[in-house]
């Protein structure tokens, strides 16, 4: 996956309803987790890697999130989701929100996750730049965002997303970390 540019988006277009597509090879060489992903672009010029990537669907966007672990790969999905928001270049982390969500399955839980995030941006104006995960069991997650109000002014917004799908959603866990695909309706 890393290195390639086959339908992995480098981050989203601020200015565009469309994400622009990857072009060869990145060579940072920096990369948080293990498990391999496309670099979003982020992480040039010194800038840390981002564990999370954008993936071309069909009048969709796509975010593939990794991590160590299944908390790591969460709190990254919901960051790639916050930067299809708002570029997070521009978002700083003043404040902090507690999340906390239960669903009745671990697949429904990501898809509730994120989408309790959209719905704070959409209704509560607020931005988010980064997550933690404190607790993480098959139907509960219990997460802290950080950020700040939405400024209109001064926020780089995306595309709006409509809805988080079950659309080929994908948690897949191995001894290396764990993976997360998720198609966002935008």
């Amino acid at each position: 996956m890393a290195g390639s540019s086959g339908g992995l988006f480098q981050g989203p277009s601020y200015r565009r309803n469309k994400l622009p597509q990857a072009t060869g090879d990145h060579s940072c060489g920096s990369v948080r987790g293990k498990l391999e992903f496309a670099h979003t672009g982020h992480c040039c010029a010194g800038k840390e890697a981002v564990p999370y990537s954008f993936l071309d669907h069909t009048a969709d966007t796509g975010i593939i999130a990794t991590g160590d672990d299944t908390a790591q790969a969460f709190a990254a999905a919901a960051e790639g989701l916050a930067a299809s928001l708002c570029d997070p270049e521009g978002v700083r982390e003043r404040e902090r929100r507690s999340i906390t969500v239960e669903a009745p399955d671990r697949e429904s839980l990501l898809v509730d996750f994120l989408s309790e995030i959209n719905y704070r941006f959409e209704v509560d104006r607020f931005a988010f730049r980064r997550f933690t995960v404190a607790a993480l069991t098959g139907t509960r997650i219990e997460a802290t965002g950080y950020g700040e109000p939405l400024d209109s002014a001064r926020h780089n917004l995306g595309p709006q997303v409509k809805a988080v799908t079950y659309h080929a959603l994908e948690i897949m866990e191995s001894p290396e970390g764990c993976r997360v695909q998720v198609i966002l309706d935008v």
